[in-house]
């Protein structure tokens, strides 16, 4: 594993919901990390760093909620932006999954909505990032197959 230098790596998640930093962090201190930093914002509306760009950026569990397919290109379009130059961007897609009409039945969103999930085409996912401008784009299902992680370099 590549060591960081001292000073280099700052951390900051952020999400719309507090219970779920206070969660995060809760983990982090768990693991005995430290230096992290937790705030609310939104995702598709990413500020700019202070400082440097940022060298790593990682989108999960969210692309899925997703239902317009511009908003998910956009994001990743945004997100290239905000990357320092050889930065890697790393985001899931869920490509299937078997209980999609249930959960959307039974569960609601954040807003009180059913729960409505979108799959998508690793392959999709993948030209949304090389017409971004990453220069190497690359994926991975997971073990049970319902994600893939993608690792955009720019």
């Amino acid at each position: 594993m590549e060591q960081t230098p001292p000073g280099r790596l700052r951390v900051l998640c952020r999400d719309l919901a507090p219970a779920g930093l206070r969660k995060g962090e809760a983990m982090a201190l768990e693991r005995g990390l430290t230096g992290i930093t937790y705030e609310t914002g939104d995702a598709l509306a990413p500020v700019p760093p202070e400082g440097r760009a940022p060298d790593v950026i990682v989108v999960s569990g969210l692309y899925e909620l997703l239902l317009d397919d511009t908003e998910v290109r956009e994001s990743i379009e945004r997100l290239r932006e905000l990357l320092a130059e050889d930065g890697v961007l790393v985001f899931t897609t869920q490509t299937r999954h078997p209980q999609l009409e249930l959960i959307a039945g039974v569960l609601t969103n954040r807003d009180g909505e059913p729960w409505v999930m979108k799959c998508r085409d690793m392959g999709q996912a993948e030209d949304w990032a090389a017409l971004a401008g990453f220069k190497e784009v690359s994926s991975r299902r997971e073990r049970v197959g319902l994600f893939t992680v993608t690792l955009c370099r720019a």
